[in-house]
């Protein structure tokens, strides 16, 4: 593993962690910090974490500082995105999540930044879902405009994790190995019957769907298409994470 996503994957960790405790003294992150001393990828995401928290002033303050110090052009445009987006919070104005009627009007990859912005914002907000469902979840989120099959494609992983780990906890399933077996239309459509994922299902089966797209034909997808699925994805996690809460996994 690359010494950058190395650092990247133990701050998002770091970020859980934060989130599930609270750690609204930062505490966790200092000892991010020591062993990466000053690293923009660690401030940036102690940023977010504090965002999440709703500590927008010192959120703004961090954002501030990744913003001025991240090397890489793209991460520090990211950085002045959720900046100005926390400014806007610590007024407490609320702003609403982009919908799907929204990536309908989406026409260029340009666009698509900020739906992929938004979602990893809030996949990041998602602390119940597991450690590697999230990271999964956020590091494809970050590439889904530059390497959009690979991304939608770990897109059906997180949901397949996910839901396999539903299954069991619901289930009380012992045997890893048949599970590991089970295909993921099987889980949802056994989840379904009991009623255990609400309204999901079709948003689970178009995520599938999208993917195996992805995967077996290749396919070219338009930013409107990648858009769309970033909201399917987001919508998933979203209710995934509150499953993950309720049933203490």
């Amino acid at each position: 593993m690359a010494v950058w996503r190395k650092i990247w994957q133990d701050s998002i960790k770091a970020g859980k962690k934060t989130l599930v405790q609270n750690d609204q003294k930062g505490k966790i992150f200092e000892e991010v910090k020591e062993e990466y001393p000053d690293d923009a990828m660690v401030i940036f995401e102690e940023a977010i974490a504090f965002d999440c928290m709703k500590n927008y002033k010192k959120a703004i303050e961090l954002y501030q500082k990744a913003y001025q110090e991240l090397p890489v052009k793209h991460w520090k445009e990211n950085a002045n995105y959720f900046l100005q987006k926390a400014i806007i919070k610590n007024t407490n104005q609320t702003i609403a999540k982009l919908t799907s009627y929204d990536a309908k009007s989406v026409v260029n990859e340009d666009e698509v930044i900020k739906f992929k912005l938004d979602a990893y914002f809030n996949l990041h907000s998602y602390y119940h879902l597991s450690e590697n469902v999230r990271y999964l979840a956020i590091s494809s989120m970050s590439r889904i405009d530059t390497e959009s099959n690979m991304a939608i494609a770990i897109f059906r992983t997180c949901l397949e994790v996910a839901l396999k780990q539903i299954y069991k906890k619901e289930f009380g399933v012992t045997d890893d190995e048949l599970l590991d077996d089970m295909k993921l239309c099987d889980v949802i459509n056994e989840l379904d019957a009991n009623c255990l994922i609400d309204d999901m299902t079709p948003t689970f089966k178009k995520i599938k769907g999208v993917a195996n797209d992805a995967i077996h034909k290749a396919k070219v997808f338009t930013p409107r298409q990648i858009a769309e699925t970033i909201v399917l994805f987001d919508y998933a996690m979203d209710f995934l994470d509150k499953k993950y809460k309720e049933l203490k996994i």
